[in-house]
């Protein structure tokens, strides 16, 4: 117990260390928790702060067959579209089967919309345990709509994208996660909102989902904790 203490304290400390200083808004989401109470989560685990790490590695005429990017932090992405939509896409969220997780055993994550009818054209989801690290695994899917990052061996497989450019309705929108041997880990979706097919396609249809924070349980007494 002493040793998952501090494993955690240093991973706050090293969060408070290397994080980039300018709190984000509205970066609260969890399963059905009050914001207050993600807003400790943060806190406690020194994610208030987060980078904002953008890795290019290829044009936006790829984005259709998956993103050749790990990571997306700030709109719009100008590779796709230089500017957003008005009114832009807002209120997806990710949830998690539970908030907290234990290695190796694997998390439902969902992409949501208050509006059961809204879709998305493209998704790219990832999971980090600090600024510069990777956190667990994504499983690939069956159904064959998913993929790992073609082309980038820097997102391994904490990173996953879509296919192909087609409208995927909400029920398609569900991954499992296998956590890694990490304190914390933060997860976040960039996304393509599905549109009446206007000229140019949907590309500025960018929308990005608040952090979703998910803590590491602790056995006691072999309880889960």
């Amino acid at each position: 117990m002493a040793n998952a203490w501090l494993r955690r304290r240093g991973m706050i400390r090293f969060w408070q260390r290397r994080a980039i200083a300018g709190r984000e808004s509205g970066t609260c989401a969890g399963a059905g928790s009050p914001k207050s109470r993600c807003e400790e989560r943060l806190r406690r685990c020194g994610l208030g702060i987060v980078p904002s790490l953008l890795l290019v590695a290829g044009s936006a005429n790829g984005f259709s067959a998956g993103s050749p990017i790990c990571e997306v932090h700030s709109l719009p992405l100008v590779e796709m579209s230089p500017t957003l939509a008005d009114p832009p896409p807002a209120g997806w969220y990710l949830e998690a089967s539970r908030l907290v997780f234990y290695p190796s055993r694997p998390l439902a994550i969902r992409l949501r919309h208050p509006d059961p009818t809204k879709a998305v054209r493209g998704v790219l989801l990832w999971a980090k345990s600090s600024p510069t690290e990777g956190a667990g695994t994504f499983e690939l899917p069956a159904n064959g709509r998913w993929q790992y990052m073609p082309g980038s061996s820097n997102c391994a497989t904490w990173a996953i994208s879509h296919t192909d450019g087609l409208p995927k309705m909400q029920s398609l929108l569900e991954w499992r996660w296998f956590p890694g041997a990490t304190e914390v880990g933060v997860l976040r979706a960039f996304l393509i909102q599905d549109c009446p097919q206007p000229p140019g396609g949907c590309r500025d249809q960018q929308g990005l989902t608040p952090l979703l924070i998910l803590e590491r349980g602790i056995f006691l007494d072999d309880f889960e904790a």
